[in-house]
């Protein structure tokens, strides 16, 4: 499953960069909600280009289920 890994690599250092800027009292309470959000994000980005990929390459998609 590496677009799981893949996932979970850019949702960790996604949270992390937006964590560090934070003041150190409010992170652990913002710690779930800010690695959810970027998890969402980065989902959201990863179907969008998944469907774009489908878009312009349908011929490519069907020789490779054959």
């Amino acid at each position: 499953m590496p677009h799981q890994r893949l996932l979970n690599e850019a949702t960790y250092l996604g949270a992390d960069k937006i964590l560090q800027r934070l003041p150190a009292d409010p992170r652990p309470n913002l710690e779930e909600s800010v690695h959810q959000a970027v998890r969402e994000a980065v989902s959201y980005y990863a179907a969008g280009l998944d469907t774009i990929s489908r878009q312009l390459n349908p011929l490519q998609r069907q020789r490779s289920r054959i």
